[in-house]
């Protein structure tokens, strides 16, 4: 193939132009705002990885229906699991609180969106937690026994 073809091809399967080379279809994000947002966290949990190169993690939250939850992020010599609260706030956003410094240990209020098994929480008030959107895999019940 010439040169000039490859970042052309490249292109327009980015664009999804090409077909086959456009990925399945997903659906598309929903907003939650209060009962919605409860009805989806209480007895399940949120799982995320991150990490480069050479250090890597994995974080799993379990949101139970007393407003309260566990998370844990562990990597390859080590854990850590902090407790918090939780809660929907009146304007119907999810609000949470760490008792460790995850979040520097103050309340930071998230708007959510799903789309299928996928959770994103964008910032909106508060502590953030050190990102300002989270992407989480929803998971049913508590795999890792918080």
């Amino acid at each position: 193939m010439p040169r000039y073809r490859l970042p052309l091809v490249l292109t327009l399967c980015a664009a999804g132009v090409i077909a086959g080379c456009a990925s399945e279809s997903r659906p598309a994000p929903q907003t939650l705002y209060g009962q919605a947002v409860t009805e989806t966290l209480v007895g399940n949990s949120l799982y995320r990885t991150g990490g480069g190169w050479f250090s890597s993690w994995e974080y799993t939250g379990y949101h139970r229906d007393d407003g309260t939850m566990t998370g844990k992020v562990w990597w390859s010599d080590g854990e850590e699991i902090a407790d918090g609260t939780w809660e929907i706030a009146p304007d119907g956003h999810y609000c949470r609180k760490w008792n460790n410094d995850w979040g520097d240990g103050k309340r930071g209020c998230f708007r959510v969106s799903r789309a299928g098994d996928t959770m994103v929480f964008e910032h909106m008030t508060g502590a953030s937690g050190g990102s300002d959107r989270y992407v989480y895999q929803l998971q049913p019940g508590n795999p890792q026994d918080l």
